[in-house]
């Protein structure tokens, strides 16, 4: 038999009270049919009833399906539904707790070859194969019941009134009628339960994802918690309690206003172990794991773009001003004390600095061809060792491209260490030591800049653009924050890690424990360690760095 690994993992999300119920087991029937079931319920009603409900529908489906005599595994599974549905129904009756109900997917696997779904409500199950993510249940909306009828696309009818409202439930009638289908391609009930019926062969590396909709639904980050190509990333290089943990931290990295659960089904993969071993387990750390340090990754986008656009402006401002005449804005657009004025405050500054002791055409040409730094010294060749240490006063690192398309920059903060390890004609490659801030331009290299830093060998790509990376302020104290800027910014947890990409105005915040990795939006702090990192800089801070900045 194919080697299968099971797990689960869950949050409360953005909810007081946790309503989902996740279990995984191997069990043997009466009937002696072998499964491995992933099971996901989602509890509707609020306290006392909701996360009643979902564990009242968890633990009914697990004690029929080792107690059913069914020889037919379809059979067993509706039956196990309808049971689960009686007893929820008859409690809420029975307790006069009215609105009492939840949602149940259920993905079994046969003799850890074929799987069969079967599920009630709007908690999905996904099959992950290769590079690509497929749904295959169907909510049990009024928004799919308005597609069936024709003339209307899913997008339009989960925006109609009431699209989203569940038309069925666990507990929420006397009868329910459990959907046995697998909705590849299709919108028809007959033509997915006859597949359903069927099953599905499972090949060698597949992945069965069931989750509750707050793993893929919309979330504070204007966009679904996890992403389909995160799920594909995370599920290709993860194993077990790792990836579904993984799943789980992007999940909440985006701030869900639900609960996020996960149960994964996993079939041996011959390529996922090395692949395992190259990521370095980007996961939260499990409680059976006691060795090492593992990194963990949260991402989620700028809530306050709004907000933050003055800011935006106000360095588009400064970049334009850059390349005529220094003129200060109106005294109408400055805010004394407010934050975007005071970036655009040090961006002036650092641009006047530049202005009156940027380096002349007249230095030495090893200073002009090779990568320099510019300092509280003034400019100077780095040294053979590639090695850069700041003080109280930060920094400036060229790396001239061969080609003559311009340097790279790096405005490295104070009391900070870098080292330039190499530069080629295509990309320049960094070291950032512990506690140091760099604010990265990639310039005229094709492939960008490579910044590594961190006990992992973690590494924040630039390509096109520019990125901040520092520690964090907000989580434990040898925690990493990076903030993608502009352009194309990708994260990897080790050496031949799968990248993670970051949009710009999003950020990574990682911490090497993940019991102190907190979440939180993009707002006046990193503006302020902008600010501080730019104020820091002497002299020679180019214009087209500055645009980077805007969007």
């Amino acid at each position: 038999m194919t080697e299968l690994v099971l797990a689960k993992h869950f949050a409360i999300g953005g909810r007081g009270l946790y309503e989902d119920r996740v279990e995984v087991a191997r069990l043997r029937t009466a009937g002696g049919l072998d499964l491995a079931v992933a099971i996901v319920a989602d509890g509707v009603g609020g306290e006392a009833t909701g996360e009643r409900a979902s564990q009242i529908t968890v633990d009914s489906i697990l004690s029929y399906l080792s107690r059913g005599a069914e020889s037919g595994v379809v059979e067993l599974l509706a039956n196990a539904l309808h049971y689960a549905n009686q007893q929820v129904f008859r409690i809420a009756q029975a307790e006069d707790r009215r609105g009492m109900a939840s949602t149940a997917a259920v993905a079994a696997v046969v003799d850890d070859k074929t799987l069969f779904v079967v599920s009630v409500g709007d908690s999905p199950i996904f099959l992950c194969r290769g590079r690509r993510l497929t749904r295959l249940t169907v909510d049990h909306t009024r928004a799919t019941q308005l597609v069936r009828a024709g003339g209307m696309s899913r997008e339009e009818a989960e925006k109609q009134p009431g699209g989203l409202a569940l038309l069925q439930a666990i507990g929420a009638q006397e009868t329910v009628e459990p959907d046995i289908g697998f909705y590849v391609g299709t919108e028809d009930p007959r033509l997915a339960a006859e597949r359903g019926r069927q099953g599905l062969p499972l090949r060698r590396g597949d992945s069965l994802l069931v989750c509750s909709d707050g793993l893929v639904k919309p979330s504070a980050a204007d966009g679904p918690a996890v992403r389909k190509e995160e799920i594909v990333s995370v599920l290709g290089a993860s194993n077990g309690d790792e990836a579904a943990r993984t799943l789980i931290a992007f999940a909440l990295g985006r701030q869900p206003d639900d609960n996020v659960s996960v149960a994964l089904i996993q079939l041996a993969d011959p390529g996922r172990p090395a692949r395992i071993r190259a990521r370095r387990r980007l996961s939260l750390v499990t409680a059976g794991v006691a060795v090492g340090v593992l990194l963990v990754g949260f991402v989620y986008l700028l809530r306050e773009r709004d907000r933050l656009e003055q800011a935006n402006r106000a360095l588009a401002a400064a970049a334009t001003q850059a390349r005529a005449p220094l003129e200060p804005l109106p005294e109408s657009e400055l805010r004394p004390g407010d934050v975007e004025t005071q970036v655009y405050v040090a961006v002036m500054e650092t641009i006047a600095a530049t202005a009156a002791a940027a380096p002349s055409s007249t230095q030495s040409p090893a200073v002009r061809e090779g990568a320099y730094t510019l300092g509280a010294g003034g400019s100077a060749p780095l040294p053979e060792s590639g090695l850069v240490e700041t003080g109280d006063e930060g920094a400036l690192v060229f790396v001239p491209a061969p080609d003559g398309a311009g340097s790279a920059l790096l405005v490295v903060g104070p009391s900070t260490q870098l080292s330039l390890q190499a530069s080629t004609s295509r990309k320049v490659l960094v070291s950032l030591g512990a506690g140091g801030t760099a604010l990265v331009w990639s310039g005229g290299f094709p492939d960008g800049v490579m910044l590594s830093f961190g006990p992992t060998g973690s590494s924040l790509n630039v390509r096109a653009g520019c990125a901040m990376l520092g520690p964090s302020t907000e989580t434990a104290a040898d925690g990493w924050e990076v903030t993608c800027w502009g352009g194309e910014c990708n994260y990897a947890g080790a050496i031949g890690t799968a990248a993670i990409p970051l949009r710009p105005w999003e950020r990574l915040a990682l911490s090497w424990d993940p019991l102190q990795t907190a979440v939180f939006p993009v707002g006046e702090a990193e503006l302020e360690t902008l600010q501080t990192v730019l104020a820091s800089a002497p002299e020679g801070l180019e214009p087209e760095a500055i645009a980077c900045l805007t969007p």
